[in-house]
């Protein structure tokens, strides 16, 4: 009669509205209410068809260890799903926080520092010991072979970059995302690098590397894209959008960075 009456309501009537939705109070909900039914079903069921010949002692500690054994169950997997959930929330909150932090670094540095490269090399370093990546480079395109070259980087990325050729001209399973984010003039993002259909080679040379994610983002001076900062963590499930939005607009501003300076460096070089 209950559960008709909730039914005829709808959806949006008490308890059934609190049942909805991805919050805890929804997910708890949806698994305690079906295990109290199922577990007062259950042990009538079991106290009429196969304890009724025992004595009421012993009937009573059956169904007390059903009902045990019922709870313990749906706790378990609510432990792993919802402790799941915790754990991600509180990885996400984690990343993002150090992300916030690599913004204020960085855009310290963009005020002290003079230097092009070592802008680059500065703004590397503070991503990976103050994002938690494990490996940041900068690469400046070459106008005249297409190619990038890598001007900084942290995080022993020589190895890894010694063993990939990043160009524009290249096909896009080669150059990576650096090579992606140049040529579409857009960041390009890999969250989960094994499964990344896009480029092959590189994704096989990544995955050997021990690399999980990846990101790369060009940076333009004078209106024309000239520099790639990549980002590459040993976890996937980098680079969320929320993430993402904080990083996009950190290019943009390394990008009015470094127009000045380029200016600057273009007019001492034509000077000598």
């Amino acid at each position: 009669l209950g559960s008709g009456l909730i039914a005829a309501a709808g959806p949006e009537a008490w308890p059934l509205r609190l049942m909805a939705g991805n919050s805890v109070q929804a997910m708890l909900l949806r698994w305690f209410l079906p295990l109290i039914v199922l577990v007062v079903v259950v042990t009538d069921v079991a106290t009429i068809n196969f304890f009724s010949g025992i004595s009421h002692a012993l009937g009573s500690v059956l169904n007390s260890v059903i009902s045990v054994i019922a709870v313990g169950v749906v706790v378990y997997y609510l432990a792993r799903v919802i402790g799941g959930r915790l754990d991600r929330a509180e990885r996400a909150a984690s990343r993002l926080n150090r992300l916030y932090t690599v913004v204020t670094r960085i855009n310290e540095a963009i005020a002290r520092v003079r230097d092009t490269h070592a802008l680059l090399r500065e703004a590397s370093r503070i991503i990976v010991e103050n994002g938690g990546f494990d490996m940041a480079w900068a690469g400046e395109l070459d106008p005249e072979t297409q190619r990038v070259h890598p001007v900084a980087a942290v995080g022993n990325a020589e190895e890894f970059l010694s063993g990939i050729d990043i160009s524009t001209e290249n096909p896009i399973d080669q150059g990576g995302p650096a090579g992606g984010a140049l040529r579409a003039g857009r960041a390009f993002i890999s969250r989960n690098i094994a499964r990344e259909k896009r480029m092959p080679v590189w994704r096989a040379h990544a995955l050997a590397s021990g690399f999980a994610s990846a990101a790369a983002f060009p940076l333009a001076t004078g209106g024309v894209f000239t520099h790639v900062y990549s980002i590459y963590a040993r976890e996937a499930s980098w680079f969320a959008d929320d993430q993402v939005t904080l990083l996009e607009p950190l290019a943009e501003a390394l990008s009015h960075a470094l127009d000045p300076l380029r200016s600057d460096e273009s007019r001492v070089g034509t000077e000598c």
